[in-house]
């Protein structure tokens, strides 16, 4: 008995709890009984009343018959807990229509008997038949018992009466409603993609039954064996409708366990439907359902099994880290800036992290999902190609940001005032990273249209090639087509004035902290990391970075240039990823007089 929000009572059962009652209570009879046996012999040997034994026996009696309506409770209530992720629920608690399982199971036989014994697709089927599913469809007991009685060809038949061609959806939602929910309680005790099973409902052996399954999970919470086949289904031919495609994948959506299964299981049918790459995907509704399953996968699942979700999560980033030139459709780039949104205290510890490594192989024994810094960049560059999803990140990291940032300014040791430098330089360098992501989209949006435009006039060059009496028109017409073809660079500008503006004061620092701390040749004191493969060494030389991204941020008297003349020059990104170099971090960190962990030292 609950008290919801003061009010009033409202009864509900924990599944676990219950379950542990049963056990408990099932023991404690059987010691009274035992203590029943063993000492009833004795005390009417000794002249002892054994009335209280009596008593004590009929209560262990009356506990025992007990158990089967409790065990009932127990799976009605563990069902609906698994279908809502909750640990309290209140199906299952209050009257019962039938008291033990048994009873349910006979009258769910009788029931079949009654109404469904001989009937076939096509038949008439009675209402009360619908009626009683819409009763008993959360009953387990009842429906696993109908529904193995009429076998395939009566949930044939029953889908086939539901038909309603004067209905939006060519069902009748009074009949389709209950006949979905209670296939899906039953799912949970009856595989139905069983081949047999399959065969029976759909009357012969071929695959591609996607209009006749579709249907069944429009409603319902339905197990994993049923909705892992439909998805198999969308692939066979006949090709189905994009009406049944999107219901099928909005069922798996329903159950984000049975969603991160799949997940894990077709991680490369995933790719292709994230990509764009089936023909399913042309379809704006589907394209939705297949992200709601994605979303199902990874942050609702965490609802149900926080230890899968982060499974699948990682599993996520380190598949779109291999997508190499490959991209996401506009609504997985979105969703996968909600993904980043949810996870960006994981992605804040990663990306700054002092040892990138601690994050290449997961402890169960941290919470959260870890990820090395790599797999972050990969999905958050392919998030932030949709402009939309880059303001919006853009204003989550600032979220971040401001947030670690003020939590450590302001917190002092008397001891030593510099103590909170190094998780401020992290915040900083946060701020930086995302500057970095957004500069590495701007050229690679820039580099693909390069290519797609020489692409374009190759292929128009060959198509012209050949004799032609009337060259001018040949090639009037050659330019008219490539200039109808030819891609413009997109004007990518993400609104990122908090970032801008610290990294205006980061700008001013490096200058001059540079020019102080640079050696003859123009790079920095060495600094020596290792990430697990071997000791690596970084000393900050500008050039490593200008002959890796193009352009300049070095003027000619070795000086660091202004944010403009960076831009002018085209050296923005080469300079964005000279900040992270550790040797340029670590002049950072020795002039705010914080020591560097031992491992970014030359000791």
């Amino acid at each position: 008995m609950h008290d919801l929000y003061g009010g009033g009572p409202a009864v509900g059962i924990d599944p676990d709890a219950l379950d542990e009652l049963i056990t408990h209570a099932g023991q404690a009879a059987e010691n009274v009984e035992e203590f029943v046996s063993d000492f009833r012999g004795r005390f009417l040997a000794n002249g002892v009343s054994t009335t209280n034994m009596g008593q004590l026996e009929q209560v262990a009696e009356w506990v025992r018959d007990q158990l089967p309506m409790l065990e009932r409770r127990r799976d009605i209530a563990s069902l609906a807990a698994e279908q809502q992720g909750v640990s309290f629920v209140t199906a299952g608690a209050g009257e019962l229509a039938f008291d033990t399982a048994d009873e349910a199971a006979r009258q769910a036989r009788e029931d079949a008997s009654q109404y469904m014994d001989g009937v076939r697709p096509g038949d008439t089927i009675p209402d009360e038949v619908y009626q009683l599913l819409m009763e008993h469809n959360g009953d387990p007991d009842y429906v696993e018992a109908f529904f193995n009685a009429i076998g395939g060809r009566g949930v044939a038949a029953l889908r086939v009466g539901a038909l309603d061609r004067d209905s939006d959806d060519g069902y009748d939602r009074a009949k389709l409603v209950p006949l979905s929910y209670a296939l899906g309680t039953a799912s949970h005790r009856i595989d139905f993609s069983d081949p047999q099973w399959i065969e029976d409902y759909v009357g012969h052996k071929a695959p591609g039954n996607t209009n006749v399954i579709a249907p069944l999970l429009r409603y319902g919470h339905f197990n994993d064996n049923f909705l892992h086949y439909a998805m198999d289904e969308l692939e066979d031919i006949p090709a189905p409708t994009m009406e049944d495609a999107e219901a099928i994948m909005l069922a798996l959506a329903r159950h984000p366990t049975a969603a991160a299964n799949w997940f894990k299981d077709n991680t490369r049918r995933a790719d292709m439907y994230m990509q764009g790459r089936s023909f399913l995907m042309g379809n704006a509704d589907v394209r939705a359902a297949f992200t709601s399953i994605m979303n199902s996968a990874t942050i609702r699942a965490r609802r149900f099994d926080e230890g899968l979700a982060d499974e699948t999560t990682r599993l996520l980033l380190e598949t779109v880290d291999g997508w190499g030139r490959e991209h996401a459709m506009t609504e997985i780039q979105q969703w996968f800036g909600e993904l980043i949104e949810h996870h960006i205290d994981d992605l804040y510890d990663s990306v700054t992290s002092p040892a990138p490594s601690y994050f290449d192989d997961p402890d169960g024994n941290r919470p959260g999902v870890e990820a090395p810094p790599a797999w972050w960049v990969s999905l958050a560059e392919e998030a932030m190609r949709d402009m939309d999803t880059a303001a919006f990140l853009s204003a989550v990291f600032q979220n971040q940001y401001e947030s670690n940032r003020s939590r450590w300014l302001g917190v002092t040791d008397g001891d030593n005032p510099d103590a909170n430098n190094f998780s401020l330089a992290q915040s900083r360098y946060f701020a930086d990273w995302f500057l970095t992501r957004g500069e590495n989209v701007r050229e690679q949006l820039g580099i693909e249209v390069d290519e797609w435009n020489k692409r374009m006039e190759t292929a128009i060059d060959i198509l012209f090639v050949g004799a032609d009496p009337k060259g001018l028109l040949k090639d009037l017409s050659k330019r008219g087509l490539k200039a109808f073809l030819q891609q413009d660079k997109p004007d990518y500008d993400v609104d990122a004035a908090w970032a801008d503006s610290l990294e205006h004061s980061l700008h001013f620092d490096a200058s001059d902290i540079y020019s102080k701390r640079r050696l003859d040749d123009g790079s920095l004191p060495e600094v020596t990391i290792d990430r697990g493969n071997g000791p690596i060494t970084f000393n900050g030389d500008p050039s490593t970075y200008e002959d890796r991204h193009g352009g300049r941020f070095v003027a000619d008297d070795g000086s660091i240039m202004s944010l403009e003349e960076i831009e002018e020059h085209g050296g923005m990104r080469a300079y964005l990823e000279w900040i992270q170099d550790p040797a340029v971090q670590n002049m950072f960190w020795d002039d705010f007089s914080a020591q560097l962990p031992s491992h970014l030292t030359n000791n």
